[in-house]
This record gives structure tokens, sequence and C-alpha cells, in this order.
């Protein structure tokens, strides 16, 4: 690797850890304010995409280790985001189904990343926009593959 590769490497960790405080600290009252965190909201977003999806399905999605997941989830039927319904033929499998309460606070999230969206790509070009989604995409997907074969 030379120098160059190097420092466009540095950058790209500093750039990512950058862009994860700022969008934490934009999201985090918000959020608090509906009785949620960061990780509340991708799971809710998940369960109202895929109503009766399992928790293991919903690990297996998210690269998340099981117990954040089942604390969190334990969070989000308590607050009544989520209702949780065991399977008959096995009674450790459970499906999570989103509420009403879920489905009118996903309205709010959703603006909330759009505003966010709005200021991570301000001075952007629709161009430079799609472009920036297709390279991020593939980025996240290199890590994951390399979470899935690596780790």
């Amino acid at each position: 690797m030379d120098t160059n590769e190097i420092d466009i490497a540095n950058h790209l960790v500093v750039w990512q850890r950058t862009t994860e405080k700022v969008r934490t600290m934009f999201f985090m009252p918000r959020l608090n304010s509906l009785g949620l965190n960061k990780g509340h909201f991708i799971y809710m977003f998940v369960i109202l995409e895929n109503p009766g999806i399992t928790q293991e399905k919903l690990r297996d999605l998210n690269i998340l280790h099981a117990s954040n997941i089942s604390r969190g989830l334990v969070h989000m039927e308590k607050n009544g985001y989520i209702t949780r319904e065991t399977l008959k033929t096995d009674k450790r499998t459970c499906r999570l189904y989103p509420t009403e309460k879920a489905t009118e606070a996903m309205k709010i999230i959703m603006d909330m990343t759009l505003e966010w969206y709005q200021i991570a790509t301000d001075g952007l070009t629709d161009a430079e926009r799609k472009e920036f989604h297709i390279l991020l995409g593939k980025i996240a997907k290199n890590a994951e593959n390399y979470f899935n074969t690596k780790m």
C-alpha cells in the first residue's frame, strides 16, 4: 500500500467516525423524546417492513449480538412499540409485530432521517448523491461480507 492509499484509508476511518458521532448527536435527543435509542429505530424499521419477523432473523439482518437485540426488544415492548407472538410449534421463537405507536413514531423518524440526509449531502448534486448512495452501498456490502466470512 502506498502512502496515498494509507492517507485515504486513514481519512475514511476519521470521516466515518466523525459522521457517526454527529449523526448520533443529531438523532439521540429526538429519539430519546420518543423513548427510543439509535438501535431501536433500526429494529423498528425492519419490523415495520417485515411484520412477523423472528428475533433470530432480525439478528441476522442487523449483524448485532443477540443479547443487544433482546434488551432492545424488551425495551420496545415495554414502551408499546412492538408485540411478540410465541410460535405454537416452537415456544422459544417469537414473531415480532409493530404496534400503531411504532407506525406513528416511524413517521417522525423518517422525517428525521430525511433531514439528516439533506444535512449530510448538502452541496452535492443529484448525480453526486446517487453516486454516493451506490458507493456507500458497496462499502457496506464489503464490510458485511468481511464480517460474515472472517469474523
